[in-house]
């Protein structure tokens, strides 16, 4: 059975949300086989034996394995195929890292912290509502901001004086950059770092002790080096697109709508709402199948996306900022992002992500979810889109989705 880590505290316990079963999987580290307990966070993908617990305490795992850990294997999509390497973006193990380097003991906390010091933005996407994960994309961001930082060595460490700093690429009001402070952690066996505060360079006792400790200040993350890199150009041919990956692979993420209309006569549409993730995906398994036999049913979802792809470039031909920038923290890559309207020309649907080549020409590799769509975009910026509008995105993903205890970051 498979299932997603819902928490795991480091006293040695957690829970598996499945959606399988209908009550949650309690989990001890001791049944844990291929990976260090403390490294779980939410998200991640394991497989597991279950049993039902005497006393009726509910469901309890056995034999857990995480999916993305030595020995492991990495979950099956439910489109059927492979995993495009680009779409490895958002693994756990990247947003993980911050834990790994820092304690942060409410994260939560820290978030509105950040919030409220940064100039005014949308964090969460349309009817978000859960005080226990708050501001999905600013926690988004963070994570993958300091992936990159790392990666760019400009995050900051002064062992000799026990205090660490990096640059949010965020700024306050004013314009003036915030900056995010810790101090040693001296406890021992946990991470080297605990979360401090933020500051403005200068300000208030935090502010002037970053200023005494780094010269220079820490730089923000930096994402491209040609203002052109940020520009899709429309005098060029149509990018070709890997239509086979974007059409049978990515299933689930195309509107039901859509896909309905284009179902090959001798395949039988059913609603997937309430399906179980295995069910689901053996679903899919035998949509892609289907298409693949039927030529014509291919044939109109892909002049269908064609057509959607030239209304794409037509709309940047109007107006640039159509084409948003976005990071691949993956494969430490920059593309940009064409909206696709598949059901309506009024309304987009994904997001389909393009390279720009050695040659000049340009790579369509896959289609995302506008919701993960714009959390990768906002790496990079804040878009100034007329489609790719965080208020009117439905988050259907866990982008963001990580710890918010205490006892979930781990220490």
């Amino acid at each position: 059975m498979k299932g997603k880590i819902k928490f795991f505290r480091p006293v040695g316990w957690g829970y598996i949300i499945c959606e399988d079963l209908a009550k949650d999987v309690f989990i001890s580290k001791a049944d844990i086989l291929n990976a260090d307990p403390q490294s779980l966070v939410p998200g991640d993908w394991v497989e597991f034996d279950v049993f039902e617990q005497l006393n009726g305490k509910g469901p309890k795992a056995r034999n857990v394995r995480r999916l993305d850990a030595p020995g492991g294997a990495s979950p099956t999509p439910a489109h059927g195929g492979h995993t495009h390497p680009l779409e490895k973006s958002t693994s756990p193990k990247f947003r993980r890292r911050i834990f790994e380097w820092s304690f942060i003991y409410n994260i939560p906390e820290m978030l509105q912290a950040l919030k409220g010091v940064a100039l005014d933005e949308g964090w969460e996407f349309s009817g978000w509502n859960d005080a226990e994960h708050p501001f999905p994309i600013l926690w988004n961001y963070l994570c993958y901001t300091f992936v990159r930082l790392e990666r760019e060595q400009k995050v900051l460490e002064k062992q000799s004086d026990g205090i660490a700093a990096f640059n949010t690429g965020l700024v306050d009001r004013r314009y003036e950059p915030i900056y995010a402070l810790f101090q040693k952690n001296t406890r021992p066996g946990a991470q080297p770092w605990r979360y401090s505060c933020f500051c403005i360079a200068g300000e208030g006792p935090f502010g002037k002790t970053l200023v005494r400790q780094f010269n220079p200040l820490p730089e923000p993350a930096h994402y491209f080096d040609n203002i052109s890199d940020l520009l899709y150009d429309t005098f060029g041919p149509l990018p070709s697109v890997d239509w086979e990956h974007v059409i049978l692979e990515n299933l689930t993420r195309l509107p039901e709508q859509f896909v309905g209309e284009n179902c090959p006569t001798s395949f039988s549409c059913e609603d997937t709402s309430k399906m179980p993730v295995s069910e689901k995906q053996a679903y899919f398994d035998r949509f892609a199948e289907a298409i693949k036999s039927d030529l014509k049913a291919y044939r109109a979802i892909k002049n269908r996306m064609q057509d959607a792809l030239g209304l794409a470039i037509k709309r940047t031909r109007w107006n640039f900022k159509t084409a948003i920038p976005m990071y691949y923290p993956t494969l430490n890559t920059m593309s940009l992002l064409l909206p696709l309207a598949l059901v309506s020309d009024e309304e987009v649907d994904v997001a389909l992500v393009v390279e720009k080549t050695h040659s000049g020409n340009y790579l369509g590799h896959t289609i995302l979810p506008l919701d993960w769509a714009y959390s990768n975009a906002r790496l990079v910026c804040r878009p100034d889109s007329d489609w790719l509008i965080p208020q009117n995105i439905v988050q259907v993903s866990d982008v963001g989705i990580l710890p918010t205890s205490p006892d979930d970051s781990s220490e």
